[in-house]
């Protein structure tokens, strides 16, 4: 079973990529595309954003389980180039 695109902290209610899970993809991103935006409520399987890789394929990106909460805050600047090496970039909080 291949790793979560994503980890959520529950103590920071961070939403960070996973670096390894990236690694692991045969193909890089070419944009992530927000469903959500700041002031909407998540919860466990909502899903928050859509990948597209250069492939042109498309992937959800779903909250993981125990994050819930409202979006405080949303990444419009994620370096695609940098999500499979460390360390971890934020990509949203959910307060």
């Amino acid at each position: 079973m291949s790793n979560p695109l994503v980890t959520h902290d529950a103590t920071t209610k961070e939403l960070r990529n996973n670096p390894a899970a990236f690694a692991e993809k045969e193909e890089y991103v070419a944009s992530i595309d927000w469903e959500k935006d700041v002031g909407d409520n998540v919860e466990p399987g909502d899903v928050l954003a859509t990948i597209q890789w250069n492939d042109n394929s498309r992937e959800s990106l779903k909250a993981p389980n125990g994050c819930a909460g409202t979006v405080s805050y949303l990444n419009k600047n994620i370096r695609f180039e940098n999500l499979e090496y460390e360390p971890s970039q934020l990509l949203a909080q959910i307060s």
